[in-house]
């Protein structure tokens, strides 16, 4: 990223927490953060995955730190906050970027513990992260979530049940947060 563009995006003293972060978009997403100056926390599933990207994004110690977390269990995602929490400060930016696995096959194909898995992972936890963050937001008048999707989440596809409602989700949380100066997308 070119240095007038970290310029007008400066998020020093910010604290962004950052889900499937230890690559692909995540990873970058996370780079990006710490570029424009937060303090950034990564989190996937592998304890050393996290640790080993943290220290490529900022050799500064503290600037970037790992915590691991599964977006498919609830438990470990409390532990994610409140480690955040307790390490680094409240986040002013969630960025959920991790998601499980998407039935494959067409819909009446689809198993329900299967669906439900992915409706846990992709949906449900989501929400738990917003709402473990974004009451300390609120009370700030200020914070940002931003809930990645995919394309399909807006044009549909059969074996992407999970995805158009993480956009949704988006939505929703806007028109209940806006009026406290939480941004969602």
């Amino acid at each position: 990223m070119n240095t007038n563009t970290l310029n007008t995006f400066n998020l020093s003293g910010s604290i962004a927490l950052v889900t499937g972060a230890s690559k692909g978009m995540g990873r970058s997403i996370a780079a990006i953060l710490a570029q424009a100056g937060a303090r950034v926390v990564i989190s996937s599933r592998n304890q050393a995955d996290c640790d080993r990207v943290a220290a490529e994004i900022s050799p500064e110690p503290g600037q970037c730190i790992g915590i691991v977390s599964n977006i498919g269990d609830s438990e470990t995602l409390q532990v994610l906050v409140a480690t955040t929490q307790a390490k680094v400060g409240k986040p002013d930016i969630l960025v959920c970027n991790a998601a499980g696995e998407a039935p494959i096959g067409t819909l009446e194909k689809v198993e329900a513990t299967v669906f439900d898995e992915a409706m846990i992972s992709n949906v449900r936890n989501n929400l738990l992260l917003a709402n473990l963050v974004a009451p300390d937001m609120v009370a700030r008048r200020n914070g940002s979530i931003i809930i990645m999707s995919s394309i399909v989440g807006g044009r549909g596809r059969p074996e992407s049940v999970s995805m158009p409602p993480r956009r949704l989700q988006s939505t929703n949380w806007s028109a209940r947060w806006r009026s406290n100066g939480v941004r969602t997308k």
